[in-house]
């Protein structure tokens, strides 16, 4: 059967904390042929050891080896010109991907009549792709959450300007008509901001599929050195800045908050009110609310507009 969907991993030490369950979760898909090409940016000798233990597990996985580390943009086009399928997806280690998410963002790719980046929700992101998760659960009850989120956004999709790479799929001729990833960003931090803007620019659609959902770590590598990490995002933020002219966008606390009002628009449109996806985003806004008392004042404003909408369609269609 021909591979339909390469999936990219970079992998740095922790195995057993990253790389090993995102693989475990990735040998659950059944339902798409994968090729799964992990790529390892200059692990210790028994992380090396564990990715070739799982490659002998699994014949899906091809395993590309650096002695050193060049970076999650070099790591990832090293990985892309190795894939075969039509689609890849670009997916962090410390993942875990609940079984029909690939097909499903294929299918999503192949349904679309332009260009694409698309990526799922979550429960730890930067951006609007972040939902309401109970604070303090663990990854089984976070992954129940976001199943149950998933019942409740089937067909659910909002277009984006961003999409952390964290978990983001493409056609593969899509990234390589890009240039990929710059390898200009070093290590890492702002290439797929970066890249965003260019797909952007040239009228590629960024989506995101509210009716899947992938667990997130966040962080997982860089979290081991804090210094190093402050210091990429200060070159990286400057060297993306001169480039584009611009900030990273508006603050992700406005972006849910368009969200929310676009669940109210669909409602107006077509009568349908996704009840569930709207108090969940509700949530997540309350936990968003600035510091700042005159910042904190609109906030609440637009917030209150928000909710008086909504009882309004309660209201509606209770009686």
């Amino acid at each position: 059967m021909a591979v339909e969907l390469s999936i990219i991993i970079i992998s740095y030490n922790q195995f057993s904390t990253t790389t090993g369950p995102c693989l475990n979760s990735l040998a659950t898909v059944q339902d798409i042929a994968l090729e799964i090409i992990v790529v390892d940016n200059g692990s210790d000798l028994q992380t090396c050891r564990a990715l070739e233990h799982a490659a002998a597990e699994d014949d899906r996985i091809r395993l590309l080896l650096h002695r050193k580390n060049r970076g999650f943009a070099a790591g990832n086009n090293d990985g892309v010109a190795l894939a075969s399928a039509d689609f890849i997806l670009l997916l962090n280690s410390d993942t875990i991907v609940p079984q029909h998410v690939p097909g499903t963002m294929v299918q999503r790719l192949r349904d679309s009549v332009v260009p694409c980046l698309i990526g799922p929700v979550t429960n730890a992101v930067g951006n609007e792709q972040q939902i309401y998760i109970t604070a303090g659960s663990d990854e089984s009850s976070v992954l129940v959450q976001g199943e149950m989120w998933s019942r409740h956004a089937v067909g659910s999709v909002f277009k984006t300007d961003q999409l952390p790479f964290f978990c983001v799929a493409m056609a593969r001729k899509t990234y390589l008509d890009l240039g990929g990833l710059d390898t200009s960003f070093g290590l890492g931090f702002y290439e797929d901001t970066d890249f965003c803007c260019r797909a952007v620019r040239q009228g590629i659609v960024l989506e995101v599929l509210e009716y899947c959902f992938v667990f997130h770590q966040g962080s997982a590598s860089f979290s081991q050195v804090p210094d190093a990490v402050k210091k990429l995002l200060k070159v990286n933020r400057k060297r993306f800045r001169a480039r584009h002219g611009h900030g990273e966008g508006i603050h992700v606390r406005w972006k849910n908050i368009l969200v929310l009002q676009g669940y109210l628009d669909q409602y107006r449109e077509n009568g349908v009110f996704r009840d569930f996806l709207f108090e969940n985003r509700l949530k997540r806004a309350r936990h968003l609310t600035p510091n700042n008392p005159l910042k904190k004042i609109w906030y609440a404003r637009h917030l209150s507009r928000l909710e008086k909408e909504r009882d309004r369609i309660k209201g509606r269609r209770a009686a």
